[in-house]
């Protein structure tokens, strides 16, 4: 019974990735990320934007390599940005673990049901990286930016952080 409803949710989610429903877009109020890292605690994107702003990244956890991963980060960084990684996995954790394990300093979060990334991208296939996968949420907790990473050239995506303060 509880396989019967895990399917149902997940067929739900899939109509809804489908149909392109609750996609964040720039100027809309982000949606509250409030999940699990997987390292350990809980992590809110109400507490972490006070600090500054924040890239909200929904990637293939098995596409994610060092380069790629890695000039993102060293991007949030030098903006004053955290980073927030949202692998696409579903309900197992393991592929999130092992992108956490190779990257112990990234805030990797374990989205079970796909609902932030639903709300965010808009679409939600576990395995599967959305068409718009990085956003840049303000401290006003605006989305002010979204996009395909990688592909973005560093300097626009200085300048989008900049605008997010």
């Amino acid at each position: 019974m509880t396989q019967l409803i895990r399917t149902l949710g997940m067929l739900v989610l899939l109509s809804l990735a489908s149909a392109g429903a609750w996609a964040a877009r720039p100027g809309d109020p982000a949606p509250e990320i409030n999940l699990p890292r997987v390292q350990g605690g809980q992590v809110s994107l109400t507490a972490i934007r006070a600090g500054g702003p924040v890239l909200v990244w929904f990637p293939e956890a098995s596409s994610v390599s060092g380069q790629t991963g890695t000039s993102l980060a060293s991007a949030a960084a030098r903006n004053g940005a955290t980073l927030l990684v949202i692998p696409v996995v579903g309900t197992d954790p393991g592929p999130a673990q092992a992108l956490a394990d190779r990257f112990p300093d990234w805030l990797v979060l374990h989205d079970a049901d796909g609902s932030v990334t639903l709300s965010y991208a808009g679409e939600f296939i576990p395995g599967i990286s959305p068409r718009q996968n990085l956003f840049i949420v303000s401290t006003r907790g605006m989305v002010t930016w979204s996009r395909f990473w990688p592909g973005v050239p560093e300097q626009t995506l200085a300048n989008e952080l900049g605008a997010a303060r």
